[in-house]
């Protein structure tokens, strides 16, 4: 019962009350934004899908499944296509989740970009010759 208590009587860190309307403007601008980041991260995720099959997408390379190297978009643009687009969905999240949760998120994907930019070069796809 005093835990209860307890969470109704701390402060809400959420910039974006739950009684906010859903006219007030800066709702709108955010709920659009969001659909939009989302319509991103899934073409993305369909193109890099599309390009790579599944094998290429789920880590096939280092099951030894031979991958062969893409540069066509979004690969020769974006470094890692998948994460950009999870990052972006997430950063879409915000009006709705606690900001240092979405962060603490994309540390992560962060982190996970940088462990696999020094990997070993042969556990990668290799390019064509």
């Amino acid at each position: 019962m005093t835990i209860v208590m307890n969470i109704q009587n701390t402060k809400s860190e959420n910039p974006f009350p739950r009684d906010a309307k859903p006219s007030d403007p800066a709702i709108k601008y955010l709920k659009s934004a969001e659909s939009h980041w989302t319509l991103v991260k899934s073409a993305l995720d369909s193109m890099v899908y599309q390009l790579l099959g599944e094998s290429g997408t789920y880590y096939g390379v280092r099951f030894g499944k031979k991958i062969a190297w893409v540069t066509e978009f979004p690969f020769g643009y974006i470094r890692d296509p998948q994460y950009v687009g999870s990052i972006l969905s997430l950063v879409a999240l915000l009006c709705w989740i606690p900001s240092q949760y979405v962060l603490l998120w994309i540390l992560g994907y962060f982190f996970m970009m940088c462990i696999e930019s020094k990997e070993e070069p042969s556990t990668r796809a290799k390019p064509r010759s």
